[in-house]
């Protein structure tokens, strides 16, 4: 029922409660718990055992505090959070590399289970959609285009329209179409008539609005 009520779904709360869980019980897999937020509201739900409620509680209340600072828009604690994740074991690695914004130093190809610790900010300024095309257009080569037939042309592109030497289908499109036409049936009522014609007898299928 909780799901029906969500703006969005928070499935890691359900996932770190449920891996909790099942370092207690087997049962835990059997679990359906939802959480997940409307508007400005963190919704948990929680098993229905003293027990379970407060071992699941104590698994995800380290997070907590950030999500609702998240929620309510509270940049400050947000930044404050992110910038102690960031101070706390990052392995950096010994060259820099200098952009238009400054230095930042890049942490190991062996990190990339900090996730948490990556930058927060580009430190690249930000540009229009249709400047950055445009930088992506000049820099990109042109292909030349080849002949292949057609078994090994998996993966190209058409460099020029086909056009078929005989008008596809050879017949008369209607037969193999089918037609929804709404209009007025009664004076006050809508109707959707849809209209199925074959090879050999016209259906007509009227649903009154």
């Amino acid at each position: 029922a909780t799901r029906h009520l969500l703006d969005k779904e928070a499935p890691g709360l359900v996932i770190a409660m449920i891996s909790s869980s099942l370092q207690v019980t087997p049962m835990a897999m059997l679990s359906r718990s939802v959480c997940g937020i409307r508007k400005s509201t963190l919704i948990i739900n929680l098993p229905g055992s003293v027990k379970a409620s407060q071992e699941c509680l104590r698994c995800i209340l380290p997070a907590l505090h950030h999500a609702l600072d998240l929620l309510s828009g509270d940049s400050a604690a947000v930044t404050a959070t992110h910038s102690a994740l960031a101070s706390t074991g990052q392995h950096k690695c010994s060259h820099h590399h200098k952009s238009s914004a400054g230095s930042h130093d890049h942490w190991s190809r062996g990190d990339f289970h900090k996730v948490a610790l990556r930058a927060r900010k580009s430190p690249y300024p930000m540009i229009p959609v249709e400047e950055a095309t445009e930088i992506i257009v000049k820099h990109s080569a042109v292909l030349p285009s080849v002949n292949l037939p057609l078994n090994k042309a998996l993966g190209h592109v058409i460099a020029e329209d086909v056009k078929a030497t005989q008008p596809l289908p050879p017949f008369r499109a209607s037969i193999k179409d089918g037609y929804a036409v709404i209009g007025e049936y009664v004076v006050g009522r809508g109707c959707c008539i849809l209209l199925c014609e074959c090879f050999t007898h016209i259906q007509l299928l009227m649903v009154l609005g």
